[in-house]
């Protein structure tokens, strides 16, 4: 019987993280364990091992709880360890029944696990180890589980680097953001070309299989299942090594940053594809927006993205309509022009080596009737 709550026992866990901590282990749909990594008095593995209970999961405990160790102050290892199983037996958790314990370091518990539905890593901050429990710890996540991290912030510099570094563009994370300061990435097993879609929105990639990057949360379920990072491109580059990227994709992105974000982005996607590879980015045709402009084009200025729906542009005027189309459409609308020659001058400025039209059968225009395409070859 339960003579104490989880949110009692000593620890570092706030409580809207440790909410957020049950509601993962609820979310799971996929077998297997759930594993801690660096348990301290047992705040979070308590509240771990509650819901584990519930739900018929196993939870498995690893800590070396080693003497000097943080954050144990004057205790010693055996201390804070016997303080940990004295709070888990008061939040009625049996050792064996319900967690399994493994006093050891990090990375050679590793061996004792075969795989798991979620591992949640809040081990020791510092001297690499971060990379290290990352590294170790990632390929034990079960297809369709998820691995999670304490303390993702930047005053925590080897977390932040690892998580960021590592995790995120790791070819198995399908997913990743942050929240709480807690780091969390779905993991899924992928056996394909890298593909990036830079831009594409809170909804995922329309494109299947490919990797979607966007400065907006993910709207419930992506589009085909696709991979997701939550990433502002423009402030911290591509989360991928030089060389690494088999084909991306920046469809109608760069017309709302201004030209010289645009082109740090260019740049960044130049970086991250592979010798010979494509990049095919396409925008608002400034030149198309301005002779349907000066031809009093009122059709042309009626469009709409469905027929049930407002018309893209807004204004009294074709003016009006033109000015919204180059720098409106809403609170975080368009900042810059282009069309196909600026375009194409912008991605070879950013070290492609030859531009051309995209053929007229590709799947990857799009608003056909609104849109300069480029296709760029590094």
């Amino acid at each position: 019987m339960a003579t104490l709550k989880p949110e009692d026992v000593p620890g570092h866990m706030a409580e809207p993280q440790m909410t957020q901590l049950e509601a993962w282990v609820r979310r799971l749909r996929v077998d297997g364990p759930v594993v801690e990594v660096g348990c301290y008095k047992g705040r979070s593995a308590s509240q771990f091992g509650v819901v584990c209970q519930e739900l018929g999961r196993h939870l498995i405990c690893v800590d070396p709880w080693i003497d000097g160790s943080k954050p144990f102050g004057e205790q010693s290892g055996y201390e804070v360890f016997n303080d940990f199983l004295d709070n888990m037996d008061a939040c009625g958790l049996e050792r064996g029944k319900d967690f399994t314990v493994h006093r050891l370091p990090s990375v050679d518990a590793v061996a004792k696990v075969k795989s798991a539905a979620l591992i949640f890593i809040d081990g020791n901050h510092e001297r690499g180890n971060p990379l290290k429990d990352f590294q170790a710890w990632l390929p034990k996540v079960a297809s369709g589980g998820m691995i999670a991290a304490h303390d993702c912030r930047s005053v925590f510099e080897d977390v932040w680097s690892a998580w960021h570094n590592f995790v995120i563009p790791h070819k198995r994370t399908v997913e990743a953001g942050i929240v709480q300061s807690m780091g969390f990435a779905r993991i899924q097993d992928m056996s394909m070309d890298l593909m990036i879609d830079v831009g594409c929105g809170g909804r995922g990639s329309r494109y299947e299989g490919f990797t979607g990057l966007d400065i907006w949360p993910a709207s419930g379920v992506t589009r085909n299942r696709s991979r997701y990072i939550l990433r502002d491109v423009v402030k911290d580059g591509l989360p991928f090594g030089d060389n690494s990227v088999d084909f991306a994709v920046c469809q109608h992105m760069l017309e709302h940053i201004p030209r010289v974000d645009g082109l740090k982005v260019v740049k960044s996607i130049c970086r991250v594809l592979k010798p010979g590879a494509k990049l095919v980015a396409s925008i608002p045709d400034l030149r198309l927006a301005a002779e349907k402009y000066l031809a009093g084009d009122e059709e042309w200025w009626d469009q709409r993205y469905e027929p049930s729906e407002n018309p893209i542009w807004k204004g009294p005027t074709l003016a009006d309509k033109f000015m919204d189309n180059l720098v409106g459409m809403g609170e975080y609308g368009h900042q810059y022009g282009y069309d196909y020659e600026s375009i194409s001058h912008l991605c070879r400025e950013a070290g492609f080596s030859e531009t051309g039209q995209l053929p007229d059968n590709s799947r990857y225009h799009t608003r056909r009737n609104l849109s300069a395409v480029v296709e760029a070859t590094k």
